[in-house]
């Protein structure tokens, strides 16, 4: 079907996201006002309790909290903030902050304070809760119909984290990589000269100035791969992802980057337009996009949702925006 000369890529690219949610039908569902005002009383009034001071609504946090939330999983995953999970199972359920609030702050009477243990119990989210020294909470809800059985996740992130929660939360992410067989498998110097190479070759091939290497998109990347997960999720960065199928296949920069640059016969410059469905050029789009000036990838050996080895590469500043072709 034919798409007009004024289709631009960041409307293909949100439609490519449009349908991920609608397949999945995994949706996000801002919480209110009055929403929000209920997870700071109910967060202050267990905190009150113990003596401790109040915390306050971030809207930063909130929007780090639907970056996870989105994955409709339930593990942690480690990072600067504290993080609070909550979920109900089957589809078409919903979660309020009170239902949320209530099974973390449940967990009180496992908590004891003499010997500041669980005594065997879960009672981590009741510590975060209260954690002195954190001042702000921010919380997304999304709605899942995923296969893993998920109605609706709540998240929290808070600041600053409960430092003995974030021991914690590494070492409970440590288990689940573990039981999944899961690995970070960090690249080389020269693999990432390679990324770094391969990248510019394509963009001196359009006339559009070189990428260079940033750790930070590197971390960034990782957050994203370790879930194992093929949908892209939205935010400040550019994202390509790449993977194969299979326990113990693997992948090389050269395996994702010929892949993405073969999407280069599908991109029509004249009319800004994909074919392949519409949908089938974006990741070369983004390698080639005129103002991205750094790059950082990750790869993760997965044994999840058949997926042997996953790369993952972030982007700053992000491409395909709307109105405007890459080069």
């Amino acid at each position: 079907m034919e798409r007009s000369a004024e289709a631009k890529m960041m409307v293909v690219a949100m439609a490519a996201f449009a349908m991920i949610a609608m397949a999945t039908t995994t949706t996000a569902q801002e919480f209110s006002a009055n929403e929000k005002a209920v997870f700071v009383q109910l967060h202050n009034n267990a905190r009150a309790a113990v003596g401790v001071g109040p915390v306050a609504w971030n809207d930063a946090l909130a929007a780090q909290a639907l970056q996870h939330a989105r994955y409709c999983q339930t593990q942690h995953i480690p990072g600067p903030y504290g993080e609070n999970l909550w979920w109900s199972y089957g589809a078409g359920t919903t979660g309020t902050p009170a239902d949320a609030m209530s099974y973390w702050v449940g967990e009180k009477p496992y908590y004891d304070y003499s010997s500041n243990s669980c005594g065997g119990r879960e009672c981590r989210h009741y510590t975060q809760v209260v954690w002195r020294r954190t001042a702000y909470v921010g919380c997304a809800r999304v709605a899942c119909n995923t296969n893993n059985g998920i109605g609706t996740i709540i998240a929290c992130n808070y600041y600053p984290a409960s430092a003995k929660m974030m021991v914690v939360v590494m070492a409970a992410f440590a288990m689940i990589i573990m039981a999944t067989t899961t690995t970070a498998q960090q690249f080389s110097e020269d693999e990432k000269a390679a990324f770094v190479n391969l990248h510019n070759s394509a963009r001196a091939a359009v006339g559009v100035g070189r990428v260079a290497w940033n750790d930070a998109l590197a971390a960034q990347a990782l957050q994203h791969a370790r879930y194992c997960q093929t949908q892209h999720i939205p935010g400040p960065y550019g994202e390509n992802l790449w993977w194969s199928y299979g326990a113990g296949t693997t992948g090389t920069p050269a395996d994702a980057m010929s892949y993405w640059l073969a999407e280069k016969a599908k991109y029509y410059y004249d009319s800004n337009y994909c074919s392949a469905g519409e949908l089938g050029c974006t990741h070369y789009t983004q390698v080639v996009w005129r103002r991205t000036a750094y790059v950082g990838c990750a790869r993760v050996a997965c044994n999840t949702n058949g997926i042997g080895t996953i790369i993952a590469c972030n982007y700053f500043p992000r491409g395909n925006m709307k109105n405007e072709r890459p080069y």
